[in-house]
């Protein structure tokens, strides 16, 4: 099958799939575990990643015909004339995300403050997840349980505004759904009023806890599945 480009939006029939363009990644360069070779164009590259196993997505440095593939979201640097393509799975998610209700979710293996997360995040189009009920929760839960580095979680959801009023980054009210620990929110026993940031923490078996936002978590990014 041949390689149809849609000028009009950015998608990329390609061979087994298609693929989307991260365009709030262009310019960065995700760091990879896999192979960096040249090829003639960013399609070409999208054939090696399906021929690689394992392969995610793609990032083609269009000033030195560069292509790397790439396993998994890391961390990301600067890098001038770069752009990222994710391939797309059935149900709506990019390849490495998992689809829950109408969301899908990484689990990226990188331990940033509160706010770096936000930002890092916002690099995929995406924001630290809400858990608004339990079947999402269990459905994090599970996956957390499974991959083994993961101790902590950032979750989007803070009182920054306001002491003791919780809130999810969308403005609504941690109210009615919650999974709090058995003491918590506490500002780490009241000895502080700066624990103001909302994580799930192995530790407590995934429940949820308040800790300070300059903490060092993973981030639990989202965003609606296509």
């Amino acid at each position: 099958m041949g390689i149809i480009l849609y000028v009009t939006c950015p998608y990329i029939d390609c061979l087994e799939g298609y693929w989307k363009l991260s365009a709030s990644l262009r310019n960065y360069l995700p760091d990879s575990d896999l192979v960096t070779t040249t090829t003639a164009s960013y399609k070409t590259c999208m054939i090696l990643c399906l021929m690689t196993d394992g392969c995610c997505f793609i990032s083609y440095i269009a000033s030195s015909s560069e292509c790397v593939r790439h396993r998994k979201m890391l961390n990301y640097t600067p890098q001038t004339s770069s752009s990222v393509w994710n391939l797309m799975k059935d149900d709506g998610c990019p390849c490495g995300w998992y689809r829950v209700q109408t969301t899908c979710l990484i689990f990226p293996n990188v331990y940033l403050t509160r706010d770096e997360s936000l930002v890092y995040c916002q690099r995929m189009d995406a924001t630290l997840a809400e858990i608004i009920n339990d079947e999402k929760y269990q459905f994090i839960v599970g996956i957390a349980k499974v991959k083994t580095e993961i101790t902590d979680l950032w979750l989007g959801g803070s009182d920054i505004s306001n002491e003791g009023t919780w809130l999810w980054n969308s403005g609504l009210p941690i109210t009615g759904f919650t999974k709090w620990s058995s003491s918590a929110p506490d500002n780490y026993g009241k000895n502080t009023n700066n624990a103001d940031c909302l994580y799930m923490g192995s530790w407590i078996d995934f429940y949820w806890d308040d800790c300070g936002c300059a903490e060092i978590k993973s981030p639990l990014c989202e965003k609606p599945s296509l």
